[in-house]
């Protein structure tokens, strides 16, 4: 088993229907399915993912090693309606730190869907 303790995820998840919060909100409960103690930190956040209109949220998670993670999720829709994802996860007391790096990837990312 190993362990995922710093770093950024990139992925699609095919839609279901409805919209970005819908989407988002579903991806999150995926996630809950394999990391049972996974909780939502506050609401929703608009955002921008890649020169796209996007939502953010915010998770904490026990990690594999006992240590709380911050997770800092970003969604944005692609033009098929798929959800495009960034996962960034670090060690919540290096949250801070991390939260920038987060927002850089975030923003620097191309999507060239269209």
């Amino acid at each position: 088993d190993q362990a995922f303790t710093h770093g950024v995820q990139l992925g699609v998840m095919a839609s279901g229907g409805g919209n970005l919060a819908q989407a988002t909100n579903q991806l999150i409960e995926g996630f809950r399915q394999s990391n049972p103690n996974l909780r939502r930190s506050g609401n929703n956040v608009r955002t921008n993912v890649a020169g796209r209109n996007g939502l953010g949220a915010t998770l904490l998670n026990q990690g594999p090693n006992g240590e709380r993670e911050f997770i800092m999720l970003s969604t944005a829709t692609l033009s098929d309606g798929s959800t495009f994802f960034i996962l960034g996860v670090a060690p919540e007391n290096e949250a801070r730190t991390y939260q920038q790096v987060f927002a850089r990837v975030r923003q620097q990312v191309v999507i060239n869907d269209r």
